[in-house]
Formats: C-alpha cells, structure tokens, sequence
C-alpha cells in the first residue's frame, strides 16, 4: 500500500471524500464520490451511537431489569397468597381440603353435630318461604257472606312463573289461609328394627352421611288447585354428609341416585291406587359435580300416571336453583298391592306429616368439666 493511501485511511472515514479527490483526482468520478461520501457519514453515526452516552443507558436499562423482575417476583407471590386463600373452584374439585373423620353417632360431639344440622336444615330461607305460601280456601257455602267471598277471592300466593326456592312468597296476614305445602319427614317415625337394615333409614344416618331426616314440603290438593302442579309434587330439602364422596370432596353418583330414586318414588306413591310402587326405570343425567357437606332440595313432579303406573321426573338443585342432577322414572304397582299392609311406607314417608309436628332431635348440651 503506498505511503497516500496510508494516510488517508488514518484521517477516518469522515474525511475519506475530500482526501481522495485531492490525492487522485483523475479516478475518482463522480458517482464513485458520492457513494464515498454515504459511507462517511454512515460510519460516522454509527461511531455516534455506541458513544458513552449510550453506554449509559445501557446501564439504566440494566437496573430497569432488575425493577421488573422484583415486581415480576413480587406480583407472583401476591397470586400465589390469593390462590391459596381464594381457589378457583375447579382446583378446590380437584384437590379439596382435607376433613377430620367421621365422629361416632352416639358420642357427645356426634350428637351435637346432628343437631346442629337439625337447626339449620328448620332455619333455611327455602323451607320458611315454602311454610309461608298459602291462600284462601274458595268454598261455595250459602253461611259465607258476599264481603267474605270477595275478600277471598285472589288466593295469596307465589309469584308467576317464580322458583319458591329461591323466591319468596307473598305471604298473607289472614288467619284462615290453607297452606300450600305439608311438612314431612321421612323415616323419622320408622321403626328402629327396620332402620338397622334400611340403607338410607339406617347404615346412612349419621353425622358425616345423612346428620338427620330429609325435610320435604309436598304439594296439597288446595295448593295444586292455586299453584298448579298435582298433589304430592315436592322440594325436599337434605344435608349430604362429607363421608359420602366417591371422588374426594364429591358426593358419590350412585347415592344421587338413590336420593332421588327415593325421593321421586314417594310423589308416584300420592297417585298409584294403594300407594306403594316398585321403580321399573329411572333415567339419571349428571349436570354438575355436587360437593359433600351442603343442603340441597330435590324438586319432583308427576309427568302422567295411568292405572298402575305412574312417570315422575325431577331434579337435585343447589340453594341457589343450580340444576345439579336430573331424573325421570316409571313407578308401577304392583299386582299384589291391595293385599299388601302399606302402613309401613306410610309411616316411612310421613305422608300425613305427622312426624313434622315434634322436634326429631333435642339439642345437646355438653357441661364444661
């Protein structure tokens, strides 16, 4: 390389165009300059952006990681602490939190238990709303007089097309209203020989399974006539232990379906000829997992009876009208019925509701040592 060109290489590319025009006039063109010259000034910015200035924000931005990855650490372990707090439900599914045993029936805790649940099953908000539909009883006697018919002409009742478990009745003040509804309990005045070997009666009866009796609220002949619906039509209200889950937390299919094999049975008994029935087909769909430890109602209906047979459907709802399971099934009498003593099931399903007018439990109260 000659000594010229040395030189203009050490001047820097900024200088580079005016070098060589002086140093070799002859070759360079003018279309060779100007390329020359978008180089120049192509290498000078680039030596302007990596000055120190630069440097120095590349050290900002290097503690601005730092700031984000401390709010990146400190905002994961915030939803960690609310995940906990507050799962989402399919987790709370998937892995419940863990129960204590089973308490024995017969000890103090064990009581107590059952009768707390007792308390709150009496208390709910579906079952006082149900208690509290009523209506004039419409009567033709030629006694009542033409004030008292027009006052009891509009029967007081549930709204249209309202859900009485989730919305309240418009309740009256008069005495002489007729109740919408009857109050049963099933198997409370079951015999205690029976119940040894009644699955439901007795092996499920206990604080975890069944605490206590179902609570169910059927339909009269004057509340079908004011509400529509047919009589023995029914809510009724029990509590699902926790010890009886397949899946951990969940209760189990097949008890479901026991539930409302039961429960759909004894609206069919109201319309079979000798109300007592044997289940020929039940159809069960399975809407949503339904978890342990909670009160639900079970909502039945007669769809047509006919002779001996007698087609009901229903549904197991939550408190809140979530539909959770839903049942149809076909009960027929049998052939035999009217030889047959059905005071047993009478007495097993509380159809008069005698059994609702006692207290099923008294409360226990346990004396400090």
């Amino acid at each position: 390389m000659s000594t010229s060109a040395l030189n203009i290489a050490a001047l820097g590319p900024s200088r580079w165009p005016q070098a060589v025009e002086c140093a070799c006039p002859s070759i360079l063109n003018p279309r060779h300059a100007a390329h020359l010259r978008l180089y120049a000034s192509s290498a000078t910015a680039r030596r302007r952006f990596s000055s120190p200035a630069r440097a120095r924000e590349g050290q900002r931005g290097g503690g601005g990681g730092l700031l984000r990855a401390a709010l990146l650490g400190i905002f994961g372990a915030g939803t960690y602490l609310l995940g906990s707090l507050y799962p989402p439900s399919y987790i709370s599914l998937l892995y419940p939190a863990p129960a204590p045993p089973k308490l024995d029936k017969d000890s103090e805790a064990g009581i107590a238990h059952c009768a707390e649940i007792e308390r709150r099953l009496l208390t709910l908000a579906a079952v006082q709303k149900l208690k509290a539909s009523a209506s004039p009883a419409t009567t033709n006697s030629p006694l009542q007089s033409s004030t008292d018919q027009a006052s009891s002409a509009a029967p007081v009742q549930l709204a249209s097309g309202s859900n009485p478990v989730t919305e309240p009745p418009m309740e009256s003040a008069n005495p002489n209203n007729t109740a919408h509804y009857i109050m049963s309990r099933p198997y409370a005045r079951f015999p205690a020989s029976k119940a040894l070997h009644s699955l439901t009666a007795g092996s499920l009866r206990g604080p975890g399974l069944f605490a206590t009796a179902p609570l169910v609220m059927s339909l009269t002949p004057h509340g079908a006539g004011a509400l529509g619906g047919h009589e023995g039509d029914a809510y009724a209200f029990l509590h699902l232990g926790r010890s009886m889950c397949g899946h951990d937390g969940l209760i189990h299919g097949g008890l479901l379906a026991t539930v409302l094999d039961e429960t759909l049975a004894r609206t069919a008994f109201f319309s079979l000829p000798h109300h007592v029935g044997v289940t020929a087909r039940l159809e069960v769909d399975y809407r949503a997992p339904v978890k342990a430890d909670q009160f639900v109602v079970v909502r039945t209906e007669k769809v047509e009876s006919k002779g001996r047979k007698c087609t009901v459907q229903g549904s197991i709802q939550s408190l809140d009208g979530q539909i959770l399971v839903q049942a149809k099934a076909i009960f027929v009498e049998p052939r035999m019925a009217k030889f047959l003593d059905n005071s047993l099931v009478k007495q097993a399903m509380d159809t008069d509701g005698e059994a609702a007018k006692a207290p099923l439990i008294t409360p226990v109260v346990v004396e400090k040592a």
